[in-house]
């Protein structure tokens, strides 16, 4: 939403406003009113304002002042002067140092939205400003580093896509890399860190042995080195020749290089590193089995040797008539994300993800029961933290039999496993759904009680908002979702009914109603009244009764 501050030394005129823009069909503007300049600068440290609408004339420091000090502080912050017909030329010359625009007071609340429309409109133009899209690409060109290893993290650690999705992947995350080509990969590993002893020394070392990998393969392949843990990281690379198909060339040059690396290493950076490569590229849908291969192969050989260079056995050999088993542990490292969708609600990819889980464990025949225990096991414990978490394990039990969850020979087969905790998921589910409903419900009651208790008082957006300790934004959005009109909808015809009802009651003055329905001016009442009933006031009053001028009795 637009934020917008309205800045006048008068309280009624600053008020009349709010309930100007308030009142508007599709609400747009989160408000903020100010009654001096001071007080408005104060606001603007601790808000970041769109559009300030301020008088010219004010005691302590004038409009002009207030607007030079906007503008060297927050520059894309539109200003708007609200001023009288004595200070016109004085509104125009200032519209030279950057006013946005200028609007008469006896113009009337038309005039007065349309400038502040005008200065909507003109601040969504500069958002699409080139300036500030090269300002974006730029910000996006320095992250690419980090979303191109989180990526290659994430795929390394299990996570499956299509053909398609890596396409678009790869070109997002600017990849230096060919997606249909194999990689080769390969772990290094600081062995000691020498005299080093701060962090920020360690990473230094890291980053000047990861640099020189790169700058050494630099030429004639295509290389990225990603950290994976504090003293180990991950390389992949590619031939950028494509006609260059041969492994054998491929493995010997990599392999001198790294020990190029090696000895680089010790006499620069005084660090021994060690590497593990494998022996064959492979695609880039088998590079999370060619990880753990590596890795198995690092602890196997010793970690604590200083300087090796081992070839990796080839993963096709290694994993040989136990691939299903390789699909299935690559799914249980999976299974932590489905503790994630449980938490943040997202039920399909929760579903989605448990599906894909326990149909890797159905279409592998025979699987040891082992690994079935383990990926039953893992599930179960996913759902107890929940239960614990949330407090929610007496309530569950009373809908849901939970005596044999963590007894899995209690349930006939995968299949009857499989039913058996994807209805403790839906349950799951469909209570957040009805917390959730209920929460909201309670939300927009608290919020109606107070407005009917309140219609004489402050009912802006962000004074409701803040009653519930939510964002405007999402307050304005949830009450619409809930009972499908907006807060400012409701509140307008509170306050109608409510004067309706006083206006029938003739001793009641027309003043007083205004102030009981939240309105600090007769005027600013009389045209709300009009707007909503083609009458004013006063001739509503007259159309519901006939006075008796000699009685003054009602007939």
């Amino acid at each position: 939403m637009i934020k917008l501050l309205i800045v006048d030394d008068e309280p009624i005129i600053v008020d009349g406003l709010v309930d100007l823009f308030q009142d508007m069909d599709e609400p747009r503007f989160n408000i903020y009113k100010a009654y001096s300049a001071k007080e408005a600068l104060d606001i603007m440290k601790t808000a970041s304002i769109d559009i300030v609408l301020t008088d010219i004339c004010m005691p302590g420091m004038t409009g002009l002042e207030l607007q030079k000090r906007i503008k060297s502080l927050w520059p894309f912050c539109k200003t708007i002067f609200l001023t009288g017909f004595d200070e016109f030329e004085y509104a125009q010359s200032a519209i030279k140092n950057g006013i946005s625009d200028f609007v008469l007071k006896m113009e009337g609340d038309d005039a007065i939205l349309a400038a502040v429309m005008k200065a909507v409109n003109e601040l969504d133009r500069e958002m699409r400003d080139k300036r500030l899209i090269e300002q974006a690409e730029a910000s996006m060109m320095r992250a690419l580093p980090i979303l191109q290893s989180k990526y290659l993290i994430e795929m390394v650690n299990g996570a499956e896509y299509t053909s398609e999705e890596r396409q678009r992947l790869f070109a997002e995350c600017n990849m230096p890399f060919d997606y249909n080509e194999p990689v080769l990969m390969a772990i290094g590993k600081i062995d000691h860190w020498g005299e080093a002893g701060s962090i920020a020394q360690k990473t230094k070392i890291m980053y000047g042995v990861k640099n020189t990998v790169e700058q050494c393969f630099a030429d004639s392949m295509s290389v990225l080195t990603v950290d994976y843990s504090r003293s180990k990281f991950l390389i992949f690379i590619q031939s950028k020749d494509k006609n260059c198909i041969d492994q054998n060339y491929i493995k010997n040059f990599v392999s001198s290089i790294l020990e190029r690396v090696q000895l680089t290493s010790r006499n620069v950076f005084c660090t021994p590193v060690s590497f593990i490569v494998s022996s064959d590229m492979v695609t880039w849908d088998m590079i999370a089995a060619q990880f753990d291969l590596l890795k198995a192969t690092l602890y196997r050989t010793g970690v604590f040797d200083s300087e090796l260079f081992v070839m990796a056995e080839n993963p096709q050999q290694l994993y040989k008539g136990d691939r299903g088993a390789v699909a299935i542990r690559q799914q249980l490292k999976q299974i932590p994300l489905l503790a994630t969708f449980l938490e943040s609600g997202h039920q399909e990819r929760f579903m989605g993800l448990y599906s894909s889980i326990m149909d890797a464990v159905s279409r592998v025949q025979p699987v040891s029961y082992e690994l079935m225990q383990e990926v039953y096991y893992s599930i179960a414990l996913t759902f107890l933290s929940y239960f614990n978490k949330n407090s929610t394990l007496n309530d569950v039990c009373i809908n849901i039999d939970l005596t044999d969850i963590m007894n899995m020979d209690k349930h006939g087969s995968w299949d009857d496993i499989s039913t058996y905790f994807k209805d403790i998921a839906q349950y799951i589910f469909e209570q957040r759904k009805y917390e959730y409903t209920a929460n909201n419900i309670r939300v927009v009651d608290y919020i109606n009680a107070y407005i009917q208790q309140n219609l004489d008082s402050d009912l802006s957006l962000t004074k409701l908002a803040d009653l519930v300790h939510f964002n405007a934004s999402y307050l304005s959005r949830l009450y619409k979702q809930v009972t499908g009109e907006n807060i400012s909808e409701y509140i307008s015809d509170l306050r109608l009914s409510k004067a309706k009802e006083l206006l029938s009651d003739i001793n009641v003055r027309i003043n007083e109603i205004a102030k009981s329905v939240g309105f600090d001016t007769p005027s600013y009442f009389a045209r709300f009244f009009k707007k909503n009933t083609n009458m004013t006031p006063q001739e509503y009053r007259d159309k519901i009764f006939a006075i008796n001028p000699l009685t003054n009795s009602m007939v």
